[in-house]
């Protein structure tokens, strides 16, 4: 985490960049909704604010309208 913080790093997220990569090396239309609920950003005063439990409904019902349309190549698709 230091070397991250060191190039000026405040959030790191592997996963997602790795699927990017593989979506933009084989031509294909990849997104991902990405939803966290906690941080290392100090390791030493984790607050470990219940996993996220209190909002996971809400963001997950916000995502699924977001994806109700989208867009594609300047026209709005709906689902």
């Amino acid at each position: 985490m230091a070397y991250r913080r060191e190039e000026g790093c405040s959030v790191v997220e592997m996963e997602c960049a790795a699927l990017a990569a593989v979506a933009q090396l084989r031509g294909i239309l990849w997104g991902q909704l990405l939803f966290t609920a906690g941080t290392l950003a100090d390791v030493e005063v984790y607050d470990q604010r219940n996993w996220g439990a209190d909002s996971f409904s809400f963001a997950l019902h916000l995502c699924l309208e977001m994806l109700t349309t989208l867009e594609k190549d300047g026209k709005a698709t709906h689902f």
